[in-house]
């Protein structure tokens, strides 16, 4: 759809300058995605007394354990067999 709007120049250039976009109307694109995606979230305070947190868990014992779970991860390269071919 065509519109022709009125944008201050000043937003524009500070809009430009935290993006890689080159263009006006990929920067609307974004910024409306953007604008819907944040609009969406829910508000943390919404969701007061419907969630229960385990007062056990160990966030930083979690950390770890995903870190050494990155670390066993085969590498790219052992995921095709001599031949180049893909195993699975």
């Amino acid at each position: 759809m065509r519109t022709n709007i009125d944008i201050d120049d000043h937003l524009l250039e500070q809009a430009f300058s935290v993006s890689r976009i080159r263009t006006k109307k990929e920067l609307i694109h974004e910024a409306l995605k953007e604008f819907i995606k944040l609009r969406r979230r829910k508000d943390l305070t919404e969701l007061a007394g419907f969630i229960e947190f385990d007062k056990a868990f160990d966030h930083k014992k979690a950390r770890e354990t995903r870190k050494k779970d990155i670390k066993s991860a085969p590498d790219s390269s052992e995921w095709f067999n001599e031949s180049g071919a893909d195993p699975f």
